[in-house]
């Protein structure tokens, strides 16, 4: 008998998840916790926000020189890939926004891809073609300081996105890679939550404002955009048909050629010109090839079609 009545309080205790409305348009609870920053500012903003060290549970290297270790070896095997493609490359007016997904799944993946991209920027400055690195985590876990706001405000239903963002420049396009922003790439504790739509929507206005003839946007992702708060409010396809939606409106606007690679992830269905890298250590090559196929076979902007 006690044992009946324990189950039936723990089933009403239990959260209903909010069901799915493909119709119901995208929307944000509150923008005012959100946070853009630079890589050097990311520790400062953790400890003030209390929430420094919460490592992400699938974590296995958790010392940061270490890290730093496994990220300078990846530099080095990956440069040679890049350098391959210098003459190709430099012969071509463009620029280039790398967009990274710093959700929780890629703890162990973060200091192998940090390297690779540190030795494909490094190329590209060399170069003179300006790219910039950008990340995109959550504030915190399980909706923080927004989640918070809406529970104080009565849990009003369907609140849309229910979490508080943090975008992160690691490299500015027309300025080398700092060593202190690109250490901030190794820090395990930022890698949270991940809502890709409203990530790709702030790289692609900052990169818009370039002059290049070709302007490219690439994603490195591993999963499908996540938020278990904004998840439980709002139906599980809310994340997903704004990530969508926001990938077809820049293929329509055709400003930005936009590809992506899939770390261990299917993307062809989301993205136009995708690459897949099933292991880290093929990242390098799937992160050329793309380039290569976006400038190839990638819509050119409308500056290009003015020229």
């Amino acid at each position: 008998m006690l044992l009946s009545s324990l189950a039936l309080f723990l089933r009403s205790r239990r959260r209903r998840i909010a069901a799915d409305d493909p119709e119901r348009p995208y929307s944000v609870y509150s923008r005012e916790f959100d946070v853009e920053c630079r890589g050097s500012q990311v520790v400062p903003l953790l400890e003030r926000d209390g929430t420094r060290f919460e490592y992400p549970a699938r974590l296995t290297v958790k010392d940061e020189a270490a890290r730093r270790t496994i990220a300078l070896t990846a530099e080095a095997e990956a440069a040679p890939v890049f350098a391959a493609r210098a003459e190709a490359w430099g012969a071509l007016d463009w620029s280039v926004a790398f967009l990274i997904d710093q959700s929780g799944s890629m703890a162990d993946r973060m200091p192998t891809v940090a390297g690779q991209l540190k030795a494909l920027t490094a190329c590209l400055t060399q170069l003179a073609i300006p790219s910039a690195l950008f990340g995109y985590t959550s504030r915190g876990w399980r909706g923080g300081k927004a989640r918070q706001l809406w529970v104080s405000n009565g849990r009003p239903r369907y609140p849309g996105r229910l979490c508080a963002l943090l975008h992160i420049t690691y490299k500015k396009f027309d300025a080398p890679l700092q060593d202190e922003d690109w250490q901030a790439l190794l820090l395990p504790d930022v890698l949270r939550e991940n809502i890709d739509g409203e990530a790709i929507e702030w790289a692609a206005n900052l990169l818009e404002g370039r002059g290049e003839k070709r302007r490219l946007l690439v994603v490195c992702s591993d999963g499908a955009p996540v938020d278990d708060s904004t998840l439980a409010e709002n139906g599980a396809g809310i994340l997903s048909r704004h990530l969508q939606a926001v990938v077809e409106r820049i293929a329509n606007e055709n400003t930005i050629s936009l590809g992506a690679i899939g770390i261990a992830h299917r993307v062809e269905t989301i993205y136009p010109i995708v690459r897949r890298a099933d292991d880290p250590g093929e990242l390098p090559q799937a992160l050329a090839d793309v380039l290569d196929s976006l400038l190839r076979d990638g819509k050119p902007s409308v500056s290009a079609i003015a020229s």
